[in-house]
């Protein structure tokens, strides 16, 4: 578990993003808003460059191929944006 600490740089737009999509798995704002920082401690870009392009690509990926998203893909997906913000340095 990450730890919230006053050194995480947290930006609002990012954390007002983060809290609408963990909303999606919660009905408690402040449930919500706590799983959103600690994505944005360790990945202060968590949101905006990392999990909404990937969903984005992964919807491309689906109407391309004109099946339905498994699991297994959205693993696969994350893994490999998650790898490439670090390898940019993005990860504090």
């Amino acid at each position: 578990m990450i730890k919230i600490t006053k050194q995480c740089k947290i930006s609002k737009k990012e954390l007002k993003l983060g809290i609408l999509i963990e909303m999606e798995h919660t009905t408690s704002k402040k449930k919500a808003k706590h799983i959103a920082m600690q994505h944005l401690c360790e990945f202060p870009s968590y949101y905006s460059k990392g999990l909404v392009p990937m969903e984005r690509r992964l919807k491309q990926l689906q109407q391309r191929n004109a099946r339905p998203a498994s699991k297994s893909n959205l693993v696969r997906m994350r893994a490999t944006t998650f790898r490439k913000i670090k390898l940019t340095g993005e990860k504090k």
